[in-house]
């Protein structure tokens, strides 16, 4: 029978994915599986390492969710890469087995982040006889990330490539720096997905006395440059009194919270907040007045897309990923590193930030609905099936 006339079976596997020992790793994956399964039968198998796992050598969990059945297997983590090595190969290999044996043997996978998950393709007989496509969220191919990407993983990387059906990296930016290193390939294009919940739309926003502004990263200063932000606030502060940045992470801030104490703006102009929820997220976007995103560089961005999701304009560097779709209709784009632009940007939107129209904006967010995303994707599989 045709693919094109019964449910097509995925399986996800991804060096990156939300699990046990970091909740939030590779959220882009799963959301990705979540759009793939409005279409097809999707499963997912992660394996990755569990330094709290003493008793036991492996665990294995089983795990059903928004109609998708996951298989998780924790690793005890070995100090000697060789042995974490084939560990994590003969992991893989049980975990195929687990899932052919209890869901159905997949028709094809879909494997994110080429490296370590594709060594699979490589090692694994099974594997190999399972046609895959594989999406590229990884900024390390960035030139601005200044990733020194060794000799064997070089080669590995250019061999999975070699063997997968498509390369869908998630902007057209991080295709153009994979080709520019000859990692070559069939490539296209496949963004990431903004969850629904941003595009439900709040009543207008009361009139207030400050304007919001807000940074959500896991404030990785090497690449968001959240130091930049701080010096910036801190000087727009010296001029206006009339704003609040609100600073949302995952990651450690007390450095940055050191800093902001020091220029005497902490939980005055600039406040820092834990990771939310995405409905906690979609709340505090559509409540703010302006994103800001000073990043060196970027492979997509998925703030800046759930950002105009939310209609609300952004201040963005021009530093890869979406970003280099955005015009002035959507905020303002300025250059990485360039903290005057920055400041003069804030400045701008603070009295003009309700000149933005939010139709424009969500209208831009709209082509990575999951189903937008999950369909095209849909039409991947058949494509490389067929």
């Amino acid at each position: 029978m045709s693919k094109e006339n019964s449910k097509i079976k995925v399986l996800f596997i991804s060096s990156w994915f939300p699990n046990r020992v970091k909740p939030t790793f590779g959220n882009f994956v799963q959301k990705h599986a979540e759009a793939v399964s409005l279409f097809a039968d999707v499963s997912i198998l992660h394996v990755c390492f569990d330094e709290n796992l003493t008793e036991k050598k492996s665990e294995i969990v089983y795990c059903f969710e928004k109609n998708i059945n996951s298989i998780f297997i924790y690793l005890e983590k070995n100090k000697f890469p060789i042995f974490r090595f084939l560990k994590y190969i003969k992991a893989y290999r049980k975990g195929l087995t687990l899932i052919k044996e209890k869901y159905s043997n997949p028709d094809i996978i879909h494997a994110n982040i080429a490296f370590p998950v594709g060594l699979v393709f490589i090692f694994i007989k099974a594997f190999k006889k399972i046609p895959f496509v594989l999406s590229e969220h990884w900024t390390g191919y960035l030139f601005q990330a200044h990733t020194k990407i060794g000799f064997l993983r070089k080669y590995f990387i250019k061999r999975i490539l070699k063997k997968a059906a498509l390369i869908m990296p998630v902007s057209a930016d991080l295709k153009e720096a994979m080709e520019g290193i000859e990692f070559n390939g069939k490539y296209k294009v496949v963004g990431n997905v903004v969850d629904d919940v941003f595009f439900n739309h709040h009543p207008d926003k009361p009139k207030k006395n400050k304007i919001k502004f807000l940074h959500v990263s896991s404030l990785d200063d090497r690449q968001k440059n959240i130091s930049g932000i701080i010096r910036a606030i801190h000087q727009v502060s010296e001029q206006r009194k009339d704003f609040e940045v609100l600073i949302i992470s995952d990651g450690m801030a007390g450095t940055f919270i050191q800093k902001a104490r020091e220029l005497n703006i902490l939980n005055n102009f600039v406040f820092f907040e834990n990771k939310k929820s995405t409905k906690e997220l979609s709340d505090i976007m559509h409540h703010s007045d302006c994103l800001i995103m000073f990043s060196h560089f970027e492979s997509f961005s998925i703030v800046i897309a759930e950002s105009l999701a939310s209609g609300l304009p952004i201040i963005a560097t021009r530093a890869g990923g979406i970003a280099a779709d955005i015009s002035q209709e959507h905020g303002i784009i300025i250059k990485p590193g360039d903290e005057t632009a920055l400041i003069n940007a804030m400045l701008y939107i603070i009295d003009h930030h309700d000149e933005y129209q939010k139709e424009l904006l969500i209208t831009f967010a709209e082509k990575f609905k999951a189903k937008i995303i999950g369909k095209e994707f849909l039409d991947i599989y058949i494509h490389c099936l067929n």
